[in-house]
């Protein structure tokens, strides 16, 4: 479901917690999780994207 809310565009962590009405907490460690196995790449200003 989060990584389903991500495009190649940027979108921003409470973008993605808005969208997808997960708890903040859960989509954090998901998001870092993503970017660990490195299906997603964080941007500056806790922005977050596809790639």
């Amino acid at each position: 479901k989060i990584y389903d809310c991500l495009s190649t565009e940027p979108l921003h962590v409470e973008q993605v917690i808005a969208e997808t009405n997960l708890a903040p907490g859960l989509v954090n460690a998901t998001l870092i999780s993503l970017r660990l196995k490195g299906l997603i790449r964080q941007l500056p200003g806790s922005m977050f994207a596809k790639g």
